[in-house]
């Protein structure tokens, strides 16, 4: 497995490429966005905040023939009731897009992410719950009776409870 990373407050930032995993050789470069307003676009949902570098790899729009793993260290932890996740940038739309299955370090404050291009990648802290795609459970006919149904959510150490009031 190789490695190409920048130095972050002591804590590399980059990515690895398994063996084979481009057909022949390429060059990678990482570079950190220190102007992000050259994006021309913007995390664009108040309910996302950017708590990393935006990072460039090139070649940007270079397909790998199996995952490479993007790793980039967040700034902070997230507060309760939000967790961290990592997004790329969708070229054509201007666009942020969360990457399915990143997994979090949260003694490290890396999140990881498998992917077969390269783009522009950042560290954002979203709710715990996508409140926009939410779907809530089917309506049942009430029995009368209310009852109270608890739902925990974990966010790192520390947790939060929270508790629906329902008529089933």
């Amino acid at each position: 497995m190789q490695s190409v990373a920048l130095i972050k407050n002591g804590e590399e930032q980059g990515v690895e490429i398994p063996p084979n995993a481009y057909v022949s050789n390429i060059k990678i470069s990482i570079q950190r966005i220190a102007d992000v307003s050259i994006l021309s676009t913007s995390v664009g949902d108040i309910n996302k905040t950017r708590v990393s570098d935006v990072l460039k790899f090139e070649p940007s729009g270079s397909v790998f023939q199996s995952p490479v793993v993007i790793f980039l260290v967040a700034d902070r932890l997230p507060s309760i009731g939000r967790r961290l996740a990592i997004f790329k940038l969708d070229t054509l739309t201007q666009k942020w897009q969360e990457q399915p299955n990143s997994t979090t370090d949260l003694v490290t404050k890396k999140v990881r992410v498998q992917t077969l291009s390269f783009s522009y990648w950042t560290v954002m802290e979203v709710p715990e719950i996508d409140v926009n795609t939410a779907t809530p459970p089917p309506e049942k006919e009430s029995t009368g009776t209310p009852r109270v149904m608890a739902v925990s959510m974990f966010s790192g150490l520390a947790g939060l409870l929270v508790f629906l009031w329902t008529a089933c």
